[in-house]
């Protein structure tokens, strides 16, 4: 999707990404993250095998460095069960509705935890048996570095089930998404050059 309903005003150039009409349809019940833009890398096939649907927008969009996307999941049987699941971790069955997202500042040798109620959103291989890990999503190209998180859970404060998601990017930093999305306020391309690039819900 174009920029249609993208906030802006003379010389903004604004691109909004969305969900719709893409997946099937109802809820958002995961995300996860692949790293390249060809399709027949490992994580796509992985994630593609089981029904995640990639949103056609990169995340490090003008700042060079690896391509990343994110990929949702509308279906609560086809999650793929990242390390929370694994170990049973509190507030984290696959089957719940993703309810909120994050970001947050690590190093290249820390990744940092997210706050309470909130889990990795994972990059997965092709392995046999899945190896889960974590990127920073200004990979590649310098700048902060910046690691996301997801939450399915009501106790994250001013929770709201996600139907849709989306990215929205441009070469200013006021840019407000669609009537009747909202937007995380923190630029998931912060210091590394390039668009900058939101993440929106609704």
């Amino acid at each position: 999707m174009g920029p249609q309903g993208c906030g802006g005003g003379p010389g903004v150039v604004s691109t909004f990404t969305t969900s719709e009409t893409l997946g099937g349809n109802g809820y958002i019940y995961d995300l996860k993250i692949v790293v390249g833009a060809n399709s027949s890398t490992s994580t796509q096939v992985t994630l593609g095998r089981a029904g995640y649907t990639k949103l056609d927008a990169n995340l490090n969009k003008g700042a060079g460095g690896n391509e990343i996307y994110l990929c949702f999941q509308r279906s609560p049987a086809q999650v793929l069960n990242g390390l929370e699941y694994t170990y049973n971790y509190a507030y984290s069955s696959p089957n719940d509705i993703l309810t909120a997202f994050q970001t947050q500042y690590g190093s290249l040798t820390n990744a940092p935890a997210g706050d309470p109620y909130f889990y990795n959103i994972w990059v997965p291989n092709q392995n046999s048996n899945v190896y889960w890990g974590t990127i920073d999503l200004n990979a590649g190209a310098g700048g902060d570095y910046i690691y996301s998180f997801q939450s399915k859970s009501p106790f994250v404060p001013n929770y709201r089930p996600f139907r849709e998601v989306g990215i929205l990017s441009g070469n200013i930093s006021t840019l407000y998404p669609p009537s009747g999305w909202a937007k995380y306020p923190r630029d998931l391309n912060e210091g590394a050059g390039g668009d900058y690039i939101y993440f929106c819900y609704r």
